[in-house]
């Protein structure tokens, strides 16, 4: 349950320091990544302070592994397809430069 509440903080301190982000759908040509962690965890010894954020074309977002063994990154919840993130791995998420386009046929 405690990861549910620091998943509320997190976003509610997002959303008040970045108050330039509009809370409307963004357009599917923006080139931009808005993020979420699902259920951060913050204990004695870990912290939860990237909980949510925005990176921007030529922006990053750049962590790095302090978990000695055990540690993995995921997406959309698809925990199968993770990536090993143990201490000292390092990751860098930013907008891609190519793109494709989505093409809806509306019948």
């Amino acid at each position: 349950m405690s990861s549910l509440f620091n998943m509320a903080n997190g976003m509610m301190n997002f959303a008040s320091a970045n108050l330039t982000i509009q809370l409307t759908p963004k357009k599917w040509e923006d080139r931009q990544l808005i993020f979420c962690v699902r259920e951060p965890f913050r204990s004695k010894w870990s912290n939860a302070e990237i909980v949510a954020g925005e990176i921007r074309e030529n922006e990053s977002l750049h962590l790095e592994s302090q978990m000695a063994e055990g540690g993995v990154i995921f997406s959309d919840g698809m925990e199968q397809d993770f990536l090993e993130f143990n201490a000292g791995a390092v990751l860098d998420i930013r907008v891609a430069k190519k793109y494709t386009s989505l093409i809806y046929m509306n019948s």
